[in-house]
């Protein structure tokens, strides 16, 4: 991300105050989780996280600047929008204490989002969905390490598949 984005500072402020008092070990690996963020927004292909419009603006604004080019299009909208993908099963890192790590400092960045007023009420939905998606992240990593498979979050659960019995 270049230096002169907006999403620069907000996000480094965000890191600076979260590594306040924290032990070093700590401090790196807020230090990491901001990099995979930062990799996260300027790389990975958000057209799952946005409409077909939008991601092909972004592809197109990519060919020119890959660095600040979500920032630079959508602002925290987008950066709400796309979350739900960096806290995703897939993108979360091998290690259970990084990934605990990553899912923890998400959910923080959303709610100081929300506490200094970046959040307005038209981002209300996908500020909404990146906290569900820190849920299920929660649940399929605690899923991943009983070595259970993660949960397919686009059925319905079976005990709600059951007939309905004599009495409700």
């Amino acid at each position: 991300m270049d230096i002169d984005e907006p999403g620069w500072p907000l996000i480094d402020d965000f890191f600076i105050d979260l590594a306040q008092g924290r032990k070093a070990e700590t401090c790196r690996r807020y230090a990491r989780v901001r990099l995979r963020l930062y990799d996260f927004v300027d790389v990975d292909d958000m057209e799952q996280w946005l409409t077909p419009d939008d991601a092909t603006l972004l592809a197109a604004e990519r060919e020119f600047v890959r660095d600040g080019a979500l920032w630079t299009l959508f602002g925290v909208d987008g950066l709400l929008r796309c979350l739900p993908g960096f806290v995703a099963e897939s993108a979360l890192p091998s290690s259970a204490a990084e990934a605990r790590m990553q899912l923890s400092v998400v959910n923080r960045l959303l709610l100081h989002l929300r506490r200094m007023r970046h959040v307005d009420r038209s981002m209300g939905e996908a500020y909404r969905e990146a906290m569900k998606a820190i849920g299920r992240g929660r649940i399929d990593l605690e899923r991943r390490l009983d070595g259970s498979p993660p949960v397919p979050w686009t059925e319905i659960a079976a005990r709600f598949r059951q007939p309905p019995g004599p009495q409700w």
